[in-house]
């Protein structure tokens, strides 16, 4: 069986979830503390990831997996996506890793491959669009200091600005004041302040589910707050339906701050309605909860296994292994490990990809997916009856080879260039002589 892994990576929690292929029961479901990605923290961010994603395996009686994909907060730009791919890769706990937004994960799962909107809103708050061409546009999610309007931070950030004006007699005495002190065990103002100056964004967006209390509650000052934040959230859907065309997009709700039958959620969903543009999806986000095991509903690793992998990953693949693009070393050295790496392009499907010798002795394998890299690392050929090495994706295959030299004789031309260098004093013409030398095995002993 392929052992699949997802791990929904947020401000507050990382949730990672295993199992073994489609519609299985999950094999194994850990939590543990947040790991958003952070810019110049990514490796942070890997080590909490890893920690939770060898638990998961542990707990379902694996050592490694087939394949990891993670949906993670603060992935939004390429290169702290491909920065946290390579960190967890280098784990070596699975054959294939994937780096992708916990927010386009979540629009999959609510809308599957059509057009439509999430408005995503936890720790921090993003929108994201599919229009009927399949591009996906995004507003928001530019983190706690620029951005993340509506989000569990934002209305946490306004309820410590709350408390403080309270008590500086800049607004009304509120009930905020006590909840908040409460939430962070601070027997004073004074105290509070010393607490908010150290707190993390997680910290201050824990303290959004008491300003939603103090609001049911009839407190006036945090319905203005909640009341802010919907507007701010709904702003965000809004702008993007203005660059769609066509039939009423459906806007699907998700995050920590959103759940079903809170105050903030009520009151985006009373904004979205009054959008001539947008409708309210009226389904879930994750796609399990038709399943019986409550405690793992509420996590989109579920929803990484099951709706955006698991389909993709078995199913039947059309690409030709010709679609691929290979990169090999030009010239193979005997027991010296090289790399092999293979690009799919846009166009394929996921796919299974094996590497053999020509002797038929399986080298590695793994699961490619679209626009990524596969790396069969530590590949040795021994012989030069060992080539051409073979790739087998789907339907075809692909060869790669090359001139053949012992490994001894790559330490050759550095020795001959510093033997002339010695004997003649002349470094540049040495230097030269052990570049030619070098050329000479590369292309196959042929000067011609």
């Amino acid at each position: 069986m392929n052992v699949l892994v997802g791990v929904d990576v947020g401000g507050t929690k990382t949730v990672a979830v295993a199992a073994e292929g489609v519609d299985t029961p999950l094999l194994g479901r850990q939590a543990g503390p947040g790991a958003a990605v952070q810019p110049g923290r990514v490796l942070r961010s890997a080590t909490t990831i890893a920690d939770l994603v060898r638990r998961v395996l542990a707990q379902a009686g694996h050592v490694s997996a087939d394949l990891i994909v993670v949906g993670a907060a603060g992935a939004g730009r390429k290169e702290e996506r491909d920065e946290l791919a390579r960190a967890l890769r280098a784990e070596e706990m699975a054959r294939s890793v994937r780096v992708t937004t916990d927010g386009e994960i979540a629009l999959v799962a609510a809308h599957g491959e059509g057009p439509g909107i999430l408005l995503a809103a936890g720790t921090g708050s993003v929108a994201l669009m599919r229009d009927a061409d399949g591009t996906i546009h995004r507003a928001g999610g530019h983190g706690w200091q620029m951005g993340d309007a509506g989000s569990g931070y934002a209305i946490g950030r306004a309820a410590l600005g709350a408390v403080s004006k309270a008590a500086d007699g800049l607004i009304a005495e509120t009930a905020l004041t006590k909840a908040i002190l409460d939430a962070a065990r601070c027997s004073s103002l004074s105290r509070l302040v010393r607490w908010a100056t150290a707190a993390g964004p997680g910290e201050v967006a824990g303290l959004a589910q008491v300003v939603q209390d103090a609001a049911e509650a009839g407190d006036g000052t945090a319905a203005a707050i909640i009341a802010g934040a919907a507007e701010d959230l709904a702003a965000l859907a809004v702008v993007l339906a203005g660059r769609a065309t066509g039939e009423p997009l459906a806007v699907a709700l998700t995050g920590g701050v959103l759940l079903a039958g809170s105050p903030l959620r009520q009151a985006v969903s009373a904004s979205l309605e009054a959008v001539a543009s947008l409708r309210l999806y009226d389904g879930t986000v994750d796609p399990a909860l038709g399943n019986s095991t409550k405690d793992l509903l509420v996590t989109v690793g579920t929803t990484l296994l099951r709706v955006t992998l698991l389909a993709t990953f078995l199913s039947a693949s059309q690409a030709s292994a010709q679609d691929l693009e290979v990169e090999a070393p030009p010239v193979f050295l005997t027991g010296i490990p090289f790399t092999v790496n293979v690009t799919a392009p846009r166009s394929l499907d996921t796919v299974p990809v094996t590497l053999r010798s020509a002797t038929g002795t399986e080298l590695g394998r793994g699961l490619l997916l679209p626009l990524e890299s596969l790396s069969f690392d530590s590949v040795i050929v021994r012989e030069r009856s060992e080539l051409p090495l073979t790739i087998s994706a789907a339907d075809g295959t692909t060869t790669v080879t090359g001139p053949v030299v012992p490994g001894w004789v790559s330490i050759l031309p550095p020795l001959i260039a510093i033997a002339l260098a010695l004997i003649f004093r002349e470094v540049v013409s040495s230097l030269f002589a052990g570049i030619l030398l070098g050329c000479f095995f590369v292309v196959g002993y042929n000067p011609f």
